[in-house]
Parts: C-alpha cells; sequence; structure tokens
C-alpha cells in the first residue's frame, strides 16, 4: 500500500491547516494582541527626568535582544543604560511573534539560537514575570526522500551539539 498523490494532498492540507492554526491562535489570543501605544512588557518602568550622565555602556532598543544584553551586563558588574524609541518590546520583537527557529539551521547558527532559546526559556524566573516566551510545535513535512534524509541527518546532528 503506497502513498497516493490524494493521500499525499489531503495530509499535506491537514498539515498547513493545524501549522495556521498553531500559529494564528496566539496572535488572537488577549496576550498576544499588539495594542497600540500600550508596552506588551509590564515589568519595565520608564524613567522620568534626565538620562544619567554616566554609564559603563549604553544599549539601544528595548527588544528582546536589547533587555537581555543589558540584564546579562549588570550580572557582569557594568552600569547600563537602556534607551528605547517606541514600546519596550513592541518593534521588531513583538512583529516576529517571539518566534526563534533552529529547524534546518546548521553549526554556529544553530548553536546561537538554541542558546538563545534556551536563555529566553529562563528569562520568566529571573525577572519574575512573564517575558512571553512560549513554545509551540512545528510541522514541516519532507518533500522527497532527499529532504528526508537531510532531516535525519539534522535531527542526528543537532541532538549531539546540545547534548
Amino acid at each position: 500500500m503506497g502513498i497516493t498523490r490524494r493521500k499525499l494532498l489531503t495530509g499535506s492540507a491537514i498539515v498547513v491547516v493545524a501549522a495556521g492554526a498553531g500559529v494564528l491562535t496566539p496572535m488572537l489570543m488577549q496576550e498576544g494582541r499588539l495594542v497600540s501605544g500600550k508596552p506588551r512588557v509590564g515589568f519595565v518602568n520608564g524613567m522620568e527626568g534626565r538620562i544619567p550622565e554616566q554609564a559603563d555602556v549604553v544599549v539601544i532598543g528595548a527588544g528582546i535582544l536589547g533587555i537581555m544584553t543589558a540584564i546579562n551586563l549588570v550580572e557582569r558588574g557594568l552600569s547600563v543604560v537602556i534607551v528605547e524609541k517606541g514600546n519596550i518590546a513592541g518593534e521588531q520583537s513583538s512583529r516576529f511573534y517571539g518566534q526563534v527557529i533552529t529547524y534546518k539551521m546548521t553549526g554556529a547558527t544553530f548553536l546561537l539560537h538554541h542558546t538563545g532559546k534556551q536563555r529566553w526559556r529562563e528569562m520568566n524566573a529571573k525577572v519574575g514575570a512573564d517575558t512571553s516566551y512560549r513554545t509551540q510545535g512545528r510541522v514541516d513535512v519532507p518533500l522527497d526522500e532527499a529532504d528526508l534524509e537531510y532531516v535525519r541527518k539534522w535531527i542526528d546532528t543537532t541532538s549531539k551539539d546540545t547534548g
């Protein structure tokens, strides 16, 4: 019993619908909505008055990368000022819906993204607030035997790289 074209198309359609629902559901939920003028991260308060005259480091941008960079620098004993032109986590961090994708990435790029996901996962406990990190599944169907073999090798390699 082989795979017919009809079964392949039906299965692919089911996968596409499920993946679409998985991507759209968080965006449609109240907690995931972007509201103009309202920061998504409530635990970070702005500062009234003047910016400090002196700092070891000035981080430009209060997206996930800017905030995580600042936290890591403070943990190393540096004084840090973060400047943001708009809303905290309201620019590129919000447009990408918090996606940190590692699928089919290799080498240093994979390890960088994987480490980023691990650090973001730990961030809620570190700051004592919800940073909007969510783990969601992904379905990607290999198109042919060569793609399936590539995915198998990728899984084997990345499993070894991450322990």
